[in-house]
């Protein structure tokens, strides 16, 4: 197994549409007009924040993906508190965050396909994106914000826990009311 990450100016638009469509099977985006679309923000977004978006593939075949945005940690608890939809925080996120202002990561989007799952590639992707990201800054963040929605997310919550706080990290984990 050789991992490696990739970001912009490295994804194509094959990247793109695979991930699109992998985004597409776990949520019905066009149900749900308080959620970020993806499709909309992906590939705008990464012209703002180039570690946002990172495409993970084994060799050359496509395994996964993570989806961080930075943000706040005022926006957050706007956000966790529902003050705010996923989609106005996106839109303040695109208009307000940019790296010098930003205190928090959201991990908004991970997806990898069966065989890669419960391997720790998603926490450390979002690790390596942030680590890039403090690097880019030179100011570290600390708060990383998560919502597991499916079961592989929810096992790999105290692995995660550990990782972060292995680098440093606080890990906000909140659960949807479902």
């Amino acid at each position: 197994m050789t991992i490696k990450y990739f970001r912009h100016p490295e994804l194509t638009l094959e990247d793109d549409i695979w991930c699109n469509e992998q985004a597409d099977k776990i949520f019905d985006m066009s149900n749900d007009p308080n959620q970020m679309d993806l499709e909309d923000a992906s590939f705008e977004i990464t012209k703002l924040f180039p570690y946002a978006w990172t495409v993970i593939k084994d060799d050359n075949r496509i395994v996964g993906y993570t989806y961080i945005l930075p943000t706040t940690n005022n926006l957050m608890k706007k956000f966790v508190s529902e003050e705010i939809t996923e989609k106005q925080m996106s839109q303040i996120i695109n208009t307000e965050i940019r790296y010098n202002n930003c205190d928090a990561i959201y991990l908004a989007g991970a997806f990898f396909i069966e065989e890669y799952q419960n391997k720790g590639l998603a926490i450390r992707s979002t690790i390596d994106t942030i680590r890039h990201m403090d690097k880019e800054r030179g100011l570290k963040i600390k708060d990383l914000y998560i919502w597991p929605f499916t079961e592989a997310m929810i096992n790999m919550i105290e692995k995660a826990k550990i990782l972060v706080e292995k680098d440093n990290r606080i890990l906000h984990v909140y659960y949807l009311n479902k």
